[in-house]
């Protein structure tokens, strides 16, 4: 996310015991790196990968610790348009992972050319081409370097996901934890009539057919 020459993908080491030995693993598809002979990623650490020019200049943009190795850059870029991404354990090796994604569909909308990075939701995801296993960012700009935090509890709730489907208009109202809210429709601003209360993030799908209906988030005291 972020201007030219500042996107990034991010490494964690979930493990407390060890760390992971990254060097010779070879990004072939999506982006072109090798990471150099050597490069561990500590126990519960992170590591930034980034296409900057100069990787110091990215650490300084995002105010990380000096004890967060930032690599790079590497060729390529990821693109919007939706693409595959492959990471090998050498250029001719055994794939570590690979996936897939697109800027439409069950994709995080928010993801799609507005800042937001792409957040897996859990620790492994079970499949990284099954674009529910991802979530976008809570802050524009994503959180390189560090574990992407929960929404502020003080922040109103926001929808940061408003996409067609076959099933109708899925909906993403995201809102800090214990922030207790609805969503309520109305088809014409003076009534407005409750639909879902949840308490956190929520995601729903609005069926099409019949009248056109506005839909609102409120904060519920």
């Amino acid at each position: 996310p972020g201007p030219d020459g500042f996107e990034f993908i991010d490494f964690h080491n979930a493990g407390a015991d060890a760390p992971l030995d990254l060097g010779g693993l070879d990004f072939t598809d999506g982006i072109d790196f090798e990471f150099p002979p050597g490069t561990l990623l500590p126990p519960l650490g992170y590591l930034v990968l980034t296409e900057a020019a100069d990787p110091e200049a990215f650490r300084a943009r995002h105010d990380l610790d000096v004890a967060v190795p930032v690599l790079g850059p590497y060729a390529g870029r990821f693109n919007n348009a939706g693409e595959l991404v492959v990471l090998k354990t050498a250029a001719a090796g055994t794939v570590l992972f690979d996936f897939a994604y697109a800027p439409d569909g069950a994709w995080p909308a928010a993801g799609d050319g507005d800042g937001f990075s792409l957040v897996p939701r859990g620790s492994a995801p079970a499949d990284l081409s099954d674009p529910t296993s991802w979530r976008a960012s809570t802050r524009v700009g994503g959180s390189p370097g560090r574990a992407d935090p929960p929404s502020d509890p003080a922040d109103p709730p926001h929808f940061t996901e408003l996409v067609p489907e076959a099933g109708g208009l899925r909906i993403r109202l995201d809102a800090g934890p214990g922030v207790r809210h609805v969503l309520e429709t109305s088809i014409d601003l003076r009534e407005w009539i409750p639909w879902v209360t949840n308490t956190g993030p929520v995601t729903v799908i609005l069926p099409l057919e019949g009248a056109s209906r506005l839909v609102r988030g409120r904060v519920l005291e």
